[in-house]
């Protein structure tokens, strides 16, 4: 793929003040991850629309904010979530620029916690709706989904869950994540592609009517932008530097030695042909010899003769 024509496509559409260089590297990690490797041009399209949308234009990876204020936590979560008393302790006060650290705390681990968070995230342990709070480009939630990633990216995320925001993790992640389905079910090979752009918002978020036209835009700059760099889903790359395995070819068997006793009387030549013929002669004989004297004394002496 030719990246400079995709560069040089999006800068015209999605980034008319220039490519921050963080988005470029996030843009390439995806590119390395999928350029080649069976994933349609339509899917990478989406797949980049969704962090795009997601994070914003630099496309650095994130971890949720639980910096709530008392009415967005009422408004947000049912009271199965956070007791009244507790958004009223726990939120952002009049005058506090945000909710301290220690608060947020407290904040995810109740919204993410209790029989909720078990029963829907896997949170069983008492810090774990902070430890597996929302991160990445699309934020994956909870100690399971957390798990699952560490599965389709070989990353340790359930024990080193803040790695959710190394760009390359969150890259292939996303990539994964939205081939498989795990963010709400639906995956990309659900929807028809790119008529479908709208409606595909349903696998990352049910806010489709709100966002899903929104990032349908976005999927359609991104695709114009990889056909123009030549985008190829499967290619077979051969890398002539890259040193091949040495095939070492079997030894071939060791002919049998020919032994001639010469008339004045022991030397011996060796010749493979003839030894062969002699060796396999002699072996014949004994066999016989050994058949003979196994029958005769049932043949001759009517000894020995069984039934």
């Amino acid at each position: 793929m030719d990246r400079d024509y995709f560069f040089r496509s999006i800068r015209q559409t999605l980034y008319k003040g220039g490519v921050p260089q963080s988005a470029v590297e996030a843009l390439d990690l995806f590119l390395d991850d999928t350029d080649g490797k069976g994933y349609p041009a339509e899917h990478v399209a989406y797949m980049l629309a969704t962090a795009y949308h997601e994070v914003g234009p630099g496309l650095v990876p994130k971890r949720e904010s639980l910096n709530y204020s008392v009415a967005g936590l009422l408004s947000t979560f049912g009271r199965h979530r956070i007791s009244e008393a507790d958004a009223r302790r726990l939120g952002r006060k009049p005058g506090e620029k945000s909710v301290p650290l220690a608060r947020q705390k407290e904040i995810a681990n109740t919204i993410y916690g209790g029989e909720w968070g078990k029963l829907n995230l896997g949170n069983t342990e008492p810090n774990d709706g902070w430890d597996y709070r929302g991160g990445g480009y699309p934020q994956a939630t909870g100690r399971a989904n957390f798990a699952r990633l560490a599965m389709l990216t070989n990353v340790p995320l359930t024990a080193e869950p803040h790695r959710i925001t190394e760009p390359a993790v969150a890259a292939i992640a996303t990539i994964e994540a939205m081939t498989v389905g795990l963010y709400t079910g639906k995956a990309l090979s659900d929807y028809h592609l790119p008529a479908q752009f709208a409606a595909a918002r349903a696998i990352i978020n049910a806010d489709v009517k709100k966002n899903g036209e929104k990032i349908a835009g976005h999927a359609r700059h991104f695709l114009t932008a990889l056909n123009a760099g030549k985008y190829e889903p499967r290619r077979l790359v051969v890398d002539a530097a890259k040193p091949r395995p040495k095939v070492v070819p079997k030894p071939e068997p060791k002919p049998a030695l020919e032994v001639e006793v010469t008339p004045e009387g022991g030397k011996v030549s060796a010749s493979p042909t003839t030894a062969g013929l002699i060796l396999a002669g002699l072996a014949a004989a004994g066999v016989a010899a050994y058949n003979w004297l196994a029958a005769f004394p049932c043949e001759y002496l009517n000894l020995f003769c069984g039934n």
